[in-house]
């Protein structure tokens, strides 16, 4: 009589033998993105720069607290509407449209699990394999891990004072998508001109493109008048406009939205149905009542008070402890900065940003945000999660760290 194996060790994989991995993941892995910060202690550094990281101190635990345990004690077991529930729609169409002047009905609002699934269903709906897309050169590497995973042939643009260079854009058709932040570029800071924002709308009628515009963090404006947003002036519905509440409330609850034209309402609902289906209906609640009573906005209001004056002061401790060696950009608005180091390389960054984790200090390069980084030395800065006592003393740190690096280098004095 034969003897038949346990069928669960018939399922097992040989030892050794890597998986089979569909073509998007094998994408993915030559394109990694770090899910964890390593380098530290259990406890964070002393002084965290990171970029999009907020201060606790700023959010309203009391209050966020009793709305979720109001809407839980009413909860009930069902699925939700995939556009996400109507009254935050609502809300959310209120509050663009009286910020950004973006014109908008309920019915174009969808929630989303943060504004990365936007991307990826984008991705999904409108990018073959093979497919053209351009993006900001530099750009938010997250916002291109889902189009390179759709197979998407990514071009860079390159970026100056005035934003996207539109002159640059590729001429002929065949551009299925292009992703930019227009009102806050990232990482740069660059706000694009008017001039541009009508061209690259031009642009993306003529060669049949959608565009996605990330407005990531707009509500964040201090030096300059605030701009309204691309998408309020598209008349031919190109625009796809992504907001997200985790760089104004928190990146935790894991809600943005995107504004669609009428033309991908249907196949964005039909892939989000596919893919995620709703989002959490209880934050959902405490999110609408949160914006309908008003203690949305003036949570915003306390917010911007606090970051511009720790963007004063993280300007002014750059300027007095590194001066003429450096170069701060994109400080009119959002909550982070980049540093731009004279007399510099490229090569020298990694060894700076070792130095300034020995010392205690979080920051991060740009090499990441780039299809084809530049020789330039570059940092971002986040200045959102601390105080000022603790930006002069972080800023004290890094200076030291940037010394060290600097007269390590070849030829120094």
């Amino acid at each position: 009589m034969s003897v038949r194996s346990d069928p669960g060790e018939e399922m097992k994989p040989a030892p050794g033998r890597p998986p089979k991995l569909a073509r998007a993941a094998i994408r993915l892995a030559r394109d990694p993105s770090p899910t964890t910060a390593a380098g530290f202690s259990a406890g964070g550094p002393a002084f965290d720069f990171e970029v999009g990281r907020l201060g606790e101190e700023d959010f309203p635990y009391d209050l966020w607290r009793r709305l979720l345990a109001r809407h839980a004690r009413n909860a009930r077991p069902n699925y939700g509407d995939p556009s996400g529930y109507r009254p935050l729609r609502e809300a959310i169409s209120r509050h663009v449209r009286r910020f950004r002047a973006v014109e908008c009905d309920p019915e174009q609002v969808v929630i989303v699990a943060g504004a990365r699934q936007a991307f990826d269903i984008l991705a999904r709906i409108l990018v073959d394999p093979g497919d053209t897309v351009v993006l900001e050169e530099p750009h938010f590497r997250d916002a291109r891990h889902p189009l390179r995973a759709a197979g998407a042939r990514l071009i860079g643009v390159p970026v100056d004072g005035d934003g996207l260079r539109v002159d640059r854009l590729p001429r002929a058709g065949g551009v299925r998508l292009i992703y930019v932040t227009p009102s806050h570029q990232f990482p740069t800071g660059a706000i694009m001109s008017l001039p541009r924002r009508t061209a690259l709308l031009e642009w993306a009628s003529r060669v049949g493109a959608y565009v996605i515009e990330d407005d990531y963090d707009s509500e964040f404006q201090y030096d300059v008048r605030p701009v309204e947003a691309l998408q309020a002036l598209d008349v031919r519905g190109r625009v796809v406009y992504v907001g997200t509440f985790s760089k104004t409330f928190s990146p935790d609850i894991r809600i943005g939205y995107a504004v669609l034209p009428p033309s991908l309402i249907e196949p964005f609902l039909s892939m989000k149905w596919v893919t995620h289906r709703q989002s959490p209906l209880v934050i959902q609640l405490a999110l609408t009542d949160l914006m309908q009573s008003g203690d949305y906005g003036r949570h915003l209001r306390r917010c911007r008070n606090r970051y511009a004056e720790r963007r004063a002061v993280l300007i002014a401790s750059l300027e007095r402890e590194m001066g003429d060696g450096m170069e701060v950009l994109g400080h009119e608005a959002g909550v982070h900065v980049l540093v731009r180091f004279r007399e510099m390389s490229a090569r020298q960054v990694e060894p700076l940003i070792e130095a300034a984790g020995r010392a205690g200090v979080r920051v991060a390069g740009l090499k990441e945000h780039y299809l084809d980084p530049p020789d330039t030395a570059e940092l971002l800065l986040g200045y959102a999660a601390m105080d000022r006592e603790r930006i002069r003393e972080g800023i004290r740190h890094l200076a030291g760290a940037v010394e060290s690096v600097r007269s390590r280098a070849p030829g120094s004095a």
